[in-house]
């Protein structure tokens, strides 16, 4: 139960791309081995692998980083059940004959073939032991394992690890070939985990691409299908109260900013406000929602947590890209964090004659913004001849923009019984959101541009990452919210 736990944990912070180049696991012994750049590195490796296989497959560790302190001990043996070696002494050999005996008795190793955490430029020259390992055991399969980001996840000398997008490729496998010597072996496996990260770093530049044609009803109704579960998610944290609902868009905010920040250009002095921006300032602004404190959740992003983290990373003493790493940060806790917080807080408004925390306006929020977005998709791909931004978003068009609009608002007229609005109040109120909802999304995507991808995550099929599909919530959220306070 505590392995799965641990796994589930291990993909919510550093999960993301993940691609199997290597066949499925059949319950024959391997050997992991990959690139080292981090302590979370086996454990996100270990929570890839299929459940009964992670039972069978011991991570090769330092003892005397793991048998310091009664957590480590614990984890280490009960939890990963790792093969804990002496990386100083005379006895390597020793090392090579334990991990073998481990083999030979139908387990399955990972191993960091560098010898010590790297910096993630580059992978460092092989040591030996891969080599001697596949002479004891030379039928045994490898499968390479590149990965990449986990640096910025748990850099060295850090004990906080940060929620960032990471990417992990099993490559094809290998083995030992007769008479191979140790220098072309070694320099042979060594370009196999080098190809995976050259795909890894391929995959992660990928620029936008436009489907076309019949991907159009697939694409619709893998928006439509991934708005249902998200719908769903909305009806059962509304039918838990408040609670739930805070719950929900604190999570959907942890996951946005952890797409954000992956995609940043921040750097390693950067961590710690991280760390405090993930732990501390996004907790605390949905507290202040729940218990109703409007007059500081309303500026504790805005004013102190704008002071703050410029302040914690001129700290760290790294000025190079001071002024574009703390903009960054502080511009996503605003979109991620801030506009997204206005949501739940639709239901603590006092409205004369209206329950808010049914969240019944929460719901009406939710529906017009993203009727607009699937709207303006399907009216595009229909009639759209002229683009609004084609260096921004091609898909985007004027026929689009106005088709989707306009039905989004009949959408949220038709729903003025469930609003504390009338008939034309809703109608208004629906418009303004829908032109808000297309002004978030069409920022987020400059942003999209600006990185040079597609999508800032891969979390939802259809959609992409979380924060692609929240996009239009970003500006709608606030500004329903504040619309509202104040005529109603």
């Amino acid at each position: 139960m505590t392995g799965r736990v641990v796994a589930a944990l291990a993909r919510l912070l550093a999960g993301g791309y993940v691609r199997w180049d290597a066949p499925p696991p059949n319950g024959e012994p391997r050997v992991y081995f990959a690139n080292h750049t981090s302590h979370l590195d086996f454990v996100l490796l270990w929570s890839y692998l299929p459940p009964s296989q992670r039972r069978r497959t011991r991570p090769v560790a330092a003892r005397d980083y793991w048998e310091k302190g009664p957590l480590r001990r614990y984890f280490i043996n009960r939890v990963f059940c790792g093969l804990l070696i002496d990386r100083s002494g005379p006895d390597a050999r020793g090392a090579v004959d334990r991990m073998a005996e481990q083999v030979a008795a139908g387990d399955s190793l990972i191993l960091f073939p560098e010898g010590t955490r790297g910096t993630g430029d580059r992978i460092a020259p092989f040591k030996a032991g891969l080599f001697h390992l596949c002479e004891a055991e030379p039928d045994v399969e490898l499968v390479p394992v590149s990965l990449e980001n986990l640096n910025r996840v748990l850099p060295k000398g850090e004990l906080i690890p940060v929620p960032m997008v990471s990417r992990v490729i099993f490559g094809p496998t290998l083995r030992l070939e007769d008479g191979e010597t140790k220098e072309t072996f070694l320099a042979r496996a060594r370009t196999a985990l080098e190809a995976g990260t050259l795909a890894l770093a391929t995959a992660a530049g990928q620029t936008l691409r436009l489907s076309v044609g019949g991907d159009t009803i697939a694409n619709v109704n893998a928006r439509i299908g991934a708005w249902w579960v998200m719908s769903i998610a909305f009806v059962a944290a509304t039918l838990t109260g408040g609670i739930g609902s805070l719950v929900l868009f604190a999570l959907l905010s942890m996951l946005a900013l952890r797409e954000f920040v992956t995609l940043s250009p921040t750097g390693r002095g950067d961590h710690r406000a991280l760390a405090w921006s993930f732990f501390v300032v996004i907790p605390l602004q949905y507290v202040l929602v729940g218990i109703h404190w409007y007059g500081l959740f309303s500026i504790l992003i805005p004013v102190y947590g704008f002071l703050f983290i410029a302040t914690r990373i001129v700290l760290s003493g790294e000025t190079e890209g001071f002024l574009e790493r703390t903009a960054t940060i502080q511009w996503g806790l605003m979109a991620c964090v801030y506009c997204v917080s206005y949501a739940p807080a639709l239901m603590l408004l006092d409205i004369d004659g209206y329950d808010a925390s049914s969240g019944k306006l929460l719901l009406f929020l939710v529906v017009v913004v993203q009727s607009s977005d699937v709207l303006q998709f399907v009216w595009g791909k229909l009639i759209g001849r002229r683009r609004i931004a084609p260096t921004v978003s091609p898909n985007k068009t004027w026929e689009g923009f106005v088709g989707g609009v306009a039905c989004a608002t009949l959408v949220g007229t038709g729903l003025w019984w469930a609003t504390p609005f009338n008939p034309w109040q809703a109608a208004a109120m629906s418009f303004v959101i829908a032109i808000a909802g297309f002004a978030g999304g069409l920022v987020m995507s400059a942003i999209k541009r600006d990185r040079g991808v597609k999508d800032f995550g891969s979390l939802l099929p259809g959609h992409g990452g979380v924060l692609d599909r929240i996009d239009s919530l970003l500006f709608a959220a606030p500004i329903f919210f504040h619309l509202t306070r104040f005529f109603f």
